[in-house]
């Protein structure tokens, strides 16, 4: 499994406002590879974060639950067999 994406420990604040001002190259010089966090009357509202590390970031989700969903399967599967061998039949 791919390690974890970690993220920039440098975060920038920028309020709602001064977002809506920006265009795209502007925010992409801005995201990369810094964290956003958003404001709005100063209080922390959202995290920007650049497109990749969010892609990244699902396809380690992903591969996750997989693994959750393979070692729950294989934990049913031998609870079955315990079964069997435990209660012969006849």
């Amino acid at each position: 499994m791919e390690a974890a994406p970690i993220l920039d420990p440098r975060l920038e604040y920028i309020s709602v406002s001064k977002l809506r001002a920006l265009n795209a190259t502007e925010l992409r010089r801005l995201a990369r590879p810094v964290a956003i966090i958003l404001t709005d009357q100063k209080e922390p509202a959202a995290v920007l974060i650049p497109y990749e590390i969010y892609m990244n970031m699902q396809a380690i989700y992903i591969q996750a639950v997989a693994q959750v969903m393979s070692l729950q399967q294989k934990l049913v599967d031998s609870i079955s067999d315990f079964g069997r061998e435990v209660m012969p039949r006849a």
